[in-house]
């Protein structure tokens, strides 16, 4: 996958997750708006109703016939009738209002006794509606909160990704091309995991490095200096060919190119019994001996 690709799809999922947290956020405030105006509408206007009821009721201490501010306020609750428990009570009023204020005793306490259930009938029906607002309010944040832990973990995800992806690798070439700046000619970025185009970065910074190598070195008889890593080639075939022996590759300076340290710190110690072989066109040489014991 390429670097395009690969951020692309790391940031669209982060953004995907930040629209459905906004959605299902936008969702609920919306459902809770309804709950709230639910209260308003089916409640809270009925027992402003019952309250202009009673007061008026309270205030009447001679008999009289119905006023009209309250024939209004039991209108009011009639229209606004939402639980099945009213209907029996607004009957009840509707029968016995007339006579009560008229001064039948049983009237009035029947309606006294049938306000005070009206009211206690909203005050129910509010107490749900509440509780339901209250419980999508707690669904709306808990919600929130899962989808908040989702995009922090995806987030997280993404990051370390592109860290081993493309932060590392980077890094990897960063510190390849320092080493070199600073005189280790040897440095090559070898091979590097990450987007094809860091791949192939590496690809041709080795190339690079290994043909301003070639171009350091003297030139024998005319002839251009190969590849030393051909070189390397060359030894490992030919230690493959030869099983039974132990096999160095030293440079000029007799300094280790290419095998085991222990044998060659062997080798540092007593040389007397390998045999050496200088590659062509190379600052190299070939050093063998039998294998010990």
């Amino acid at each position: 996958m390429d670097i395009r690709r690969e951020t692309r799809l790391g940031l669209s999922v982060l953004l995907i997750v930040q629209v459905l947290l906004c959605m299902l956020s936008i969702a609920l405030l919306m459902r809770m708006g309804p709950a709230v105006q639910r209260i308003l509408e089916d409640n809270v206007y009925s027992v402003e109703a019952v309250e202009d009821m009673a007061a008026i009721f309270a205030l009447s201490h001679e008999p009289t016939s119905t006023p009209a501010a309250y024939t209004d306020a039991l209108r009011r609750v009639r229209d606004n009738i939402t639980e099945d428990a009213e209907v029996p009570l607004v009957e009840q009023l509707e029968a016995r209002s007339a006579d009560a204020f008229a001064g039948d005793p049983e009237a009035r306490d029947a309606v006294v006794n049938a306000l005070r259930k009206l009211g206690e009938v909203n005050r129910l029906s509010m107490q749900r509606a509440d509780e339901e607002a209250q419980r999508l309010g707690r669904a709306g944040a808990w919600a929130a909160v899962v989808l908040g832990a989702a995009s922090l973990a995806i987030g997280i995800g993404v990051y370390r990704r592109l860290r081993i992806r493309l932060e590392l690798p980077l890094e990897h070439l960063r510190r390849t091309m320092h080493a070199v700046r600073t005189g280790n000619h040897r440095a090559r970025a070898g091979a590097v995991e990450g987007p094809a185009e860091l791949v192939e970065l590496a690809e041709n910074i080795d190339w690079t490095l290994d043909h301003s190598e070639q171009q350091r070195r003297p030139v024998t008889g005319g002839t251009p200096s190969p590849d030393r890593d051909a070189a390397f080639r060359r030894a490992l075939r030919w230690t493959s060919d030869r099983a039974q022996l132990q096999v160095l590759l030293v440079d000029e300076a007799d300094k280790l190119a290419f095998g085991d340290l222990d044998v060659f710190a062997e080798y540092a110690a007593d040389d007397s019994n390998w045999e050496r072989a200088p590659l062509e066109h190379t600052d190299l040489s070939l050093l063998w001996r039998p294998r010990q014991g």
